[in-house]
């Protein structure tokens, strides 16, 4: 009965990612499954965004990617998941509270009762947590996610898999020589081929390209960001669910030159893209130029 809720191209995309991990290694790892609920959260999200409609099918998947990606997944994707829902959610609410078909008191009822709700699930994230943790060690589930998460919330216990090592040698690093670029394989030398990144994008920019330079490219990256909004395509909203995407897993793992949606944004900025698109968002012109 599902699967007649889907088109036969979307569920085979959605099954590729994981028949060609399974097929070439013969299983998967939990940050392959989390990378890939992770970006059919963000396909979803992105559809929803574009057009505007909350379809059955955009309801299935995320709830499926998110529930797959919550038990199986890693922490990183979870909360870039989070993220990207959290960001969607709050957009529609400043739209709703734009929106001149609706008084005042509508507005204040609506926002006080979306502002109750965030405030109650957040206090009850331990709860939450702590029960899905018991529900799944019933049924004999061994989930490594719940069980960090878990612990995160209702310990305060964060557990940064062998990060704490690389995070103080950046530091002790960075604190005598944070203003000069140091390239892309200092962390490899520091670690003595450890890690090959920093697990950290503001580490990692820091390391690459100095404080300077650092400073410099987050300047021209925000106002190429504000550039491609004035042009009023497409790109721009596909660009702000990217960045929080990659944002949000930069800060523990992602690593900028080999994160493709990270590249994606890069191109959108820094590429000058002309599109003839219909209300829907048909392409039927790209052209680049440089």
């Amino acid at each position: 009965m599902v699967l007649l809720l889907f088109d036969f191209a979307s569920f085979f995309t959605i099954l590729l990612p994981v028949n060609y991990f399974f097929l070439t290694r013969g299983y998967l790892s939990y940050l392959e499954i989390g990378n890939i609920c992770h970006i059919i959260i963000l396909s979803a999200t992105v559809k929803y965004t574009l057009n505007n409609k909350f379809t059955t099918q955009i309801a299935i998947v995320t709830l499926s990617s998110f529930v797959v990606g919550l038990i199986l997944g890693s922490r990183g994707t979870v909360f870039a998941s989070v993220s990207l829902l959290a960001l969607v959610f709050l957009s529609k609410i400043i739209a709703f509270l734009k929106n001149s078909r609706y008084s005042h008191l509508h507005k204040s009822l609506v926002s006080m009762f979306a502002f109750i709700a965030l405030y109650w699930f957040v206090n009850k994230l331990s709860d939450i947590a702590s029960l899905l943790a018991k529900t799944l060690d019933i049924l004999g589930i061994n989930s490594r996610n719940i069980f960090l998460l878990s612990g995160l919330f209702s310990k305060g216990v964060l557990y940064l898999s062998g990060r704490e090592f690389i995070y103080a040698k950046i530091y002790d690093y960075l604190k005598d020589s944070i203003l000069f670029p140091r390239g892309l394989g200092v962390v490899r030398i520091m670690t003595d081929g450890r890690y090959y990144h920093a697990h950290n994008i503001f580490l990692q920019m820091l390391l690459v390209f100095g404080l300077p330079l650092s400073v410099l490219f987050l300047f021209i990256f925000i106002k190429r960001l504000f550039v491609l909004k004035r042009l009023h395509i497409f790109e721009f909203k596909v660009s702000c669910l990217f960045i929080v995407s990659f944002l949000t897993r930069g800060v523990t793992g992602s690593y900028f030159i080999a994160d493709t949606i990270f590249l994606v944004v890069f191109c959108f900025l820094f590429f000058k893209v002309n599109i003839k698109s219909s209300s829907s968002h048909n392409l039927n012109l790209v052209s680049l130029k440089i």
